[in-house]
């Protein structure tokens, strides 16, 4: 083990499971890292002149991280990592990456594979403080793996298709020789050629589903089911000894995984299962409490980056609907509104009560919709061409689309490039009669 003990029991002294451990000593606190079920690799941070991160300096490094890499505990410790890059080039790889991206990041996270041996890592960094930086390796080979293999699946019917289309085509050549001498062939010929317009079309189409489908997989579904496995391993070693403080906080993290999870398979379920009949579960709730708690939600979901206003013509008003789905609409819109708006703008949030329906906007003054493309922003996995830097999946807004009109609501989009964009949902005040 490294010799700078003293040094990591200060880190972790920072962590509420830490804090008042009067029998923390060397052995206990390096006998848990090195057990760990990933690689950990803890660094003193470099600084230039300028304050910006020029290197690191090895503070910790367990058993697993030395394996990964190949690189002896002994040689690795209290050492720059520059000066290791000549004789470990993987190493330096990542760590030059690592180093010029938390330049200016307090977090980063990547996925690599190691050849030797032939498995995917997830990458996380995360500064502790102003001095230490933080490097875990955890082992995703598995849902890589399904991920990669999805993907064959998909190359597999396309090839398939691009056969059929292939043979069609050779088909309807054969039909032009043979129109001569065949007058009836004529009807067929144009029946084939409408099929394979049909399937030109679908196999562009085919293509587009597979790719966004794809990101869907690896961003909704990877980083909660990393973050369970994390939580599972940790749970296990803290189970050898008998400071449990960490366990609430643990499985606070599972449970936010789980919902996040949950909520990315209803959004892939509602993409896919176009026939699925959706029923809706009405009662009177008082809407102004409702709609000021999600906005109270999404306030602190954004981290009060964005400044919430809520602007109501009432006070108090009880509405007959389905309370879930008025929730669901407000919550996406509300992401949305944060997400392609720029720090410290406005989010505007009106309630108007008219006497035939409940009328409720919400305005940001961000990036905006291309005029060209506002008829398309309600397709499933559509997303405008100026949001291609925004994380997102093209999900959110066909949910809203499908709530609304559960609802019996009408929906309606005002919005101009880089000025901003205000959605106006009109929910009648009472069902009529079918």
């Amino acid at each position: 083990m490294i010799n700078t003990t003293e040094q990591i029991i200060k880190v972790l002294q920072r962590f509420p499971a830490f804090n008042d451990s009067d029998d923390i000593g060397g052995n206990v606190v390096l006998d848990v890292f090195d057990k760990l079920p990933f690689a950990i690799l803890i660094n003193r941070i470099i600084y230039d002149s300028y304050q910006q991160v020029v290197d690191l300096e090895v503070v910790f490094a367990n058993q697993y991280f030395s394996e990964l890499y190949n690189i002896p505990i002994d040689v690795i410790s209290n050492k720059r990592v520059s000066k290791l890059f000549s004789d470990y080039p993987e190493f330096k790889k990542d760590m030059a990456l690592i180093i010029r991206i938390n330049s200016t990041s307090l977090t980063f996270n990547y996925e690599r594979n190691f050849t030797d041996p032939d498995k995917w890592y997830q990458i996380h960094t995360e500064k502790m403080n102003d001095d230490f930086l933080a490097i875990t390796f955890v082992d995703v080979s598995d849902s890589k793996k399904m991920q990669l293999s999805f993907a064959n699946v998909i190359q597999n019917l396309e090839e398939q298709l691009i056969t059929r289309t292939t043979a069609l085509q050779e088909t309807i050549d054969t039909m032009h020789i043979e129109i001569a001498e065949r007058k009836s062939a004529e009807e067929q010929l144009l029946t084939t050629k409408e099929e394979l317009r049909v399937l030109l079309s679908n196999e562009k189409t085919v293509r587009e589903m597979k790719d966004k489908f794809l990101n869907i997989l690896t961003f909704e579904f990877r980083d909660p089911l990393t973050v369970l496995r994390t939580s599972i391993d940790l749970l296990r070693v803290i189970n050898h000894f008998d400071d449990k403080s960490q366990v609430s906080g643990i499985f606070d993290r599972m449970e936010n995984s789980i919902e996040k999870l949950i909520n990315s398979m209803e959004n892939v379920h509602l993409i896919s299962a176009k026939d699925v009949k959706f029923s809706t579960r009405t009662e009177d709730f008082e809407l102004v409490n409702v709609i000021g708690d999600v906005i109270e939600e999404i306030r602190v979901q954004d981290e009060y980056r964005h400044k919430l206003y809520f602007s109501k013509s009432l006070e108090y008003f009880v509405l007959n609907s389905d309370k879930l789905l008025i929730q669901a609409v407000m919550r996406v819109l509300l992401s949305n509104a944060c997400q392609y708006s720029d720090t410290d703008s406005e989010v505007i949030t009106n309630l108007t009560i008219t006497t035939n329906s409940v009328i409720i906007s919400v305005e940001d003054f961000g990036i905006g919709i291309p005029n060209n493309e506002l008829p398309l922003i309600f397709e499933p996995l559509y997303r405008a061409s100026n949001a291609s830097t925004f994380y997102g999946s093209g999900v959110g807004l066909s949910i809203v689309k499908k709530y609304s009109q559960m609802l019996d609501a009408e929906i309606h989009v005002i919005s101009k490039e880089n000025v901003g964009t205000k959605f106006i949902i009109s929910i009648p005040r009472y069902k009529m009669n079918d």
